[in-house]
C-alpha cells in the first residue's frame, strides 16, 4: 500500500492515486507546482530503505556470518574505524571493501562472540547510532567478558559510507587473550 492511499498495490503506479499530506491538508501530487520533481523524490524514497533498515540488514548479515552480505551494503570507498586500545587486534582505520573484509577476518580470528545484541537504534536523516551489548571471549585463551558498545553508521544513497565502533576496551584487555 502507498502511504496516504487506501488503494492496494496492483503492480502499476498511478501518480494521480498518490496523496501527500502537507500541513495536514491532503494534496494530489499532480496539482503541486513542482509535481514531477516531488513525485520522483517520493517514488525514490518509497523504494529506498530507511537508514535504520539498512543498518538492521547489516546486523542480520553479521548474525548469519555473511560478510559478503555486509559488504554489499557498503560504498566502495567506505571508511571503517574501530576505536580501541592498541592491544585489540582489529583496532584502527580501514578504507574500502577489501580492507573491511580483512577487518572481519581479523575479528573472527580474534574473538569468539557468543552473544551480540543491537538494542537501541537512534536514527537521523543520514546516520544511525546503535547502542548494544555483547558477550565475547578473546581467542585463543581469554576469559568471557561482557560489554556495552556503540556503533555509528553514516549512509549515502542507501549504502553505509562510514562506520565507527567501540566497546569497553578495559573489559576486553582484562579478559586477555
Amino acid at each position: 500500500m502507498c502511504a496516504g492511499s487506501s488503494h492496494e498495490w496492483s503492480g502499476e503506479l498511478h501518480l494521480d492515486d498518490i496523496e501527500l499530506s502537507v500541513v495536514n491538508l491532503p494534496v494530489k501530487l499532480k496539482t503541486l507546482t513542482a509535481g514531477l520533481d516531488l513525485q520522483s523524490a517520493l517514488l525514490r524514497r518509497s523504494v529506498m530503505s530507511t537508514p535504520t533498515q539498512v543498518v538492521q540488514q547489516a546486523y542480520a548479515a553479521f548474525g548469519r556470518g555473511d560478510v559478503e552480505g555486509i559488504l554489499a551494503l557498503l560504498t566502495d570507498d567506505v571508511r571503517w574505524r574501530f576505536v580501541a586500545s592498541a592491544g585489540i587486534p582489529y583496532a584502527g582505520e580501514y578504507t574500502g571493501k577489501l580492507q573491511v573484509r580483512g577487518w572481519f577476518g581479523t575479528l573472527a580470528e580474534s574473538d569468539d562472540i557468543q552473544k551480540f545484541e543491537p538494542r537501541e537504534f537512534l536514527e537521523g536523516p543520514d546516520h544511525v547510532t546503535v547502542l548494544g551489548w555483547e558477550q565475547t571471549k578473546p581467542r585463543p585463551n581469554g576469559k568471557v567478558f561482557e560489554s556495552e558498545w556503540v556503533h555509528v553508521f553514516t549512509l549515502k544513497n542507501d549504502k553505509i559510507e562510514r562506520w565507527i565502533g567501540t566497546l569497553d576496551t578495559a573489559a576486553y584487555m582484562a579478559a586477555g587473550s
